[in-house]
């Protein structure tokens, strides 16, 4: 198992940082639980957390050609 919640979102705060240089905490909110769940692992970890990551930045109003 990779890790909670917090590491979670921890992880997709990474990612939007190594993108755009923001923080997820600068960016519209979105809802966490629809990525991550208990006991997500491996493969399905970094899929999802770079799928957060994206949906993300595509509320705060970047294009895809960004993500």
């Amino acid at each position: 198992m990779k890790g909670t919640l917090q590491e979670f979102i921890k992880e997709v705060d990474h990612q939007v940082f190594v993108r755009c240089g923001l923080s997820i905490h600068d960016l519209p909110d979105i809802d966490f639980h629809n990525w991550w769940f208990d006991g997500i692992d491996g493969s399905d970890w970094d899929h999802a957390a770079h799928g957060a990551a994206e949906e993300a930045l595509e509320e705060a109003g970047y294009s895809e050609e960004a993500l």
